[in-house]
């Protein structure tokens, strides 16, 4: 069994003009031996019941999980909100590693793997067995809630951009975290924000033709075998995602709360961040139209109801920026609204 524990290593006093307050690091042991990962925190290891929700947010394809940090208290300042502990896992490649932790349980990725809910490496540092990037979520959720420090903590608000976006987005369909934690009593959200690419849950996928969804045909996936595989779709899923069957995953994601939200004016097809590949191109031209289609189509494959919990929310003025978005008064009631007291998913 994996425990999961949260230890302290910050190193005098926290200075709120440096990206974190505290450096926290999520500890997970299985059968003695440890993998760590680092989490940049808002707040020092220590009780607080003034804390109301937990606010993780996921690092974009750069790896700067101060940056969001930091992101993310501007919008709680302008919020007035001063009642959140906000987290912001590093999920490291090889070449990010110390000479110190090279030979120690610190866990690292592929620059893409970790985006996706991969496995850690295990070349060209050695380690003593493997922990998917989803699985660190889940068990820093669950180590806060173990540490019962944060003892008023109803809602917990999971928000990504762009590749962080993606992440948090395969994150929602695979977790069973909510039914782990069904004790706890918590409110979950989620926060995509201008993700490159989604999860379909179905082949289907909008014809330029007909305007409508249908079924990929055998053309279109002979000449794009990955169009209907994971990340885009639901076959051929990573180890953490096989946990579930295809068909509960499309029964809990329908009962998730989901804001997706885009920039007005993130349309750049020439960024060089930008999902290319066959497969991300049949979910549209740009990030703008894939998020804006995948909103249709979740109409198309739960019927328009579905729209209550998974709300598309549209950012004037802001393209591919994280901090234009996060910042926005369109998404900030979304991150830093009014607590939750009820339990829910």
């Amino acid at each position: 069994m994996d425990i999961p524990v949260l230890i302290d290593q910050s190193r005098g006093a926290p200075d709120r003009a440096s990206p974190a307050t505290a450096a926290l690091s999520l500890e997970i042991d299985r059968a003695g031996c440890r993998l760590s990962v680092p989490v940049h925190a808002s707040r020092a290891l220590t009780p607080d019941p003034s804390v109301r929700r937990l606010v993780i947010v996921i690092q974009g394809d750069r790896r700067r999980p101060a940056d969001y940090l930091e992101a993310m208290l501007d919008s709680a300042e302008a919020s007035d909100v001063d009642d959140a502990l906000v987290l912001a896992p590093h999920f490291r490649v090889a070449e990010e590693l110390g000479e110190d932790e090279q030979e120690t349980g610190a866990a690292y990725w592929s620059s893409s793997g970790w985006k996706e809910g991969g496995l850690t490496r295990t070349a060209p540092f050695g380690r003593p067995w493997r922990l998917s990037s989803f699985t660190v979520v889940d068990s820093l959720i669950a180590a806060v809630i173990a540490t019962g420090h944060w003892q008023g903590i109803t809602n917990v608000v999971l928000v990504g951009h762009s590749a962080g976006g993606q992440f948090v987005q395969r994150y929602a369909a695979g977790t069973r975290i909510d039914q782990a934690l069904a004790g706890a009593r918590l409110h979950f959200t989620f926060v995509v924000a201008n993700p490159s690419s989604y999860l379909y849950l179905t082949a289907d996928r909008l014809s330029a033709a007909s305007g409508a969804f249908a079924e990929l045909t055998p053309e279109q996936l002979a000449a794009c075998p990955e169009a209907d595989r994971y990340k885009y779709g639901l076959h051929g899923r990573n180890a953490y995602m096989s946990g579930s069957t295809k068909a509960s995953i499309v029964r809990r994601y329908a009962a998730r709360s989901i804001d997706y939200v885009v920039g007005e004016l993130d349309t750049d097809p020439e960024d060089e961040r930008f999902d290319r590949s066959c497969a991300a191109t049949l979910q549209g031209a740009t990030r703008f139209a894939r998020t804006r289609t995948f909103h249709r189509y979740l109409a198309h494959l739960y019927g328009a109801g579905v729209h209550a919990a998974h709300r598309l929310v549209v950012v004037p003025g802001v393209g591919h920026d994280a901090r234009g978005m996060f910042g926005s008064p369109a998404i900030r009631p979304i991150l830093f609204g009014p607590a939750r007291e009820a339990a829910g998913v």
